[in-house]
């Protein structure tokens, strides 16, 4: 496949939140649960820890932790997410790594 450039296109740097890049009300909450998110999924492949086990430990049922994990954050408040990284202090490891990774991004 050949490469073409565009005459008349130009491109901007983004703000550093794709969300509000694409125009969301909501980008910042919606930043905020992505990298929670992935900081979840970082804590999970950093410490062999399955779905049902981090599930249980940060007191969700596993569908719903399966739906979060695939980017489906509508069917859990802010408020919910933002308790995951203290609900994980049962685990001092897994807290460690879900801060960590959540700070670095």
């Amino acid at each position: 496949m050949e490469w073409t450039a565009y005459p008349h296109s130009t491109t901007e740097r983004g703000s550093g939140n794709v969300f509000a890049d694409l125009g969301f009300e909501d980008a910042e909450e919606m930043l905020a649960k992505a990298k929670l998110v992935q900081a979840i999924a970082n804590a999970m492949e950093a410490t062999d820890v399955t779905q049902s086990q981090m599930a249980q430990m940060i007191g969700m049922d596993q569908s719903k932790e399966s739906k979060l994990l695939r980017g489906i954050t509508d069917e859990s408040s802010s408020d919910r997410l933002l308790r995951i990284p203290r609900l994980s202090t049962r685990v001092p490891e897994l807290f460690r790594i879900i801060s960590q990774s959540w700070i670095k991004r």
